[in-house]
């Protein structure tokens, strides 16, 4: 399956004045030790590319095939309190993209762009360049279970219906970026209710 091409490609920062460094984006409070996001009180942690691979590799060792659901489902639940929180800011399709990718670019998930249809929902594509989720990790198929979930989340979320998540390419299977593609799935009745309110 290939990546849709007629689609509309949405830009993180068209204004100037949304750029912001890290220091803009989160607050540090060095009394407390937390790391809040600056728009909203979440709490935020740091977690190494590095942490992130080896538990990765151990939760695979532990539960074989049975890991990949774990992280799917982590992240899918990750992702439906994420876009929950930017779609009770009353924002509209394009603006909750836009900040759900600054969210992740942040958050030092790696470069990322969308393309499709986003007032509709459909021929939804995502590229991933210098994915953490990959980092240092090699597989013969693609393995970005936690991202894959998130988007389904995310995608859920705003939509109120449920998509495939489709990777079609990923770093640790010897790609150039990670490529996902979304497809509504009309026959699903799974539907997930977020386990973090924000």
């Amino acid at each position: 399956m290939s990546t849709r091409t007629n689609a509309s490609k949405y830009a993180v920062f068209p204004n100037l004045d949304e750029r912001a460094g890290f220091e803009n984006f989160y607050g540090i409070d060095s009394s407390t030790g937390k790391i809040t996001m600056r728009q909203g009180t979440d709490r935020v942690f740091v977690f190494s590319a590095k942490g992130w691979s080896v538990l990765v590799r151990r939760i695979c060792s532990s539960f074989d095939s049975g890991a990949d659901v774990i992280f799917f489902e982590m992240g899918q639940h990750y992702g439906s309190s994420i876009a929950l929180g930017v779609k009770n800011e009353g924002a509209d399709y394009e603006r909750s993209i836009r900040r759900l990718i600054q969210r992740a670019i942040f958050s030092g998930w790696g470069k990322v762009s969308v393309s499709g249809n986003l007032p509709s929902g459909k021929n939804l594509a995502l590229r991933l360049d210098g994915c953490v989720f990959c980092d240092g990790r090699k597989s013969s198929k693609p393995s970005c279970n936690f991202f894959r979930g998130i988007l389904s989340g995310i995608a859920q979320t705003l939509y109120g219906r449920s998509f495939k998540v489709i990777e079609e390419q990923c770093i640790a299977s010897g790609n150039q970026c990670c490529k996902f593609v979304l497809e509504e799935d009309p026959y699903s009745v799974y539907r997930i209710e977020p386990v973090i309110d924000i």
